[in-house]
């Protein structure tokens, strides 16, 4: 805020700052920096990615949709809003909608370890427990050591044999 109070006009001030204001779940001091980061340059990706975390902090989850299209049809290919958007699509039930949109990431990005576990638990929720174990064979690849991608193919591996063994006593 200190850069902001000596000139207000410097973009990435304003960006800044709203990002750290988001950080502290501050929605509403961090949508006047977006604002002033709009007056200053126009929009951009980011700018309307970080507008709908802000929607989404203040509950406005419509808003919080358009702004995340907004932010892909400025860049279809826009990590945070891709991400953001398949999660909320699953949180509302919108499962082919979000499920197409990380399959066409994770075609994009194979390496990307959000967009894996995020694959995973799509798999997951459908019941799809072999392709999930796949996918996060391949999250072992770029992250080893993860303990969300360690867990989830523990869960998908033994959801997988009772898939396979379903009556089985033990």
């Amino acid at each position: 805020r200190a850069v902001l109070a000596i000139s207000g006009d410097i973009p990435r001030a304003q960006m800044g700052t709203a990002r750290a204001l988001l950080a502290l779940r501050r929605a509403t001091e961090a949508k006047d920096s977006l604002a002033a980061f709009r007056a200053l340059v126009g929009t951009s990706a980011t700018l309307e990615y970080n507008s709908a975390v802000a929607e989404m902090l203040l509950e406005h989850r419509d808003e919080a949709q358009a702004r995340l299209h907004d932010s892909l049809k400025l860049n279809p290919t826009y990590a945070p809003s891709l991400l953001l958007l398949a999660t909320y699509q699953y949180e509302v039930g919108q499962l082919e909608q979000a499920a197409s949109l990380v399959e066409r990431f994770s075609k994009q990005f194979p390496r990307h370890l959000p967009a894996i576990k995020l694959s995973a638990a799509n798999h997951l929720r459908t019941g799809d427990n072999t392709s999930a174990a796949e996918v996060l064979l391949q999250g072992l690849i770029v992250a080893p050591e993860d303990a969300t991608v360690l867990a989830m193919l523990g869960n998908a591996r033994f959801r997988a044999a009772i898939d396979i063994f379903p009556e089985e006593p033990v």
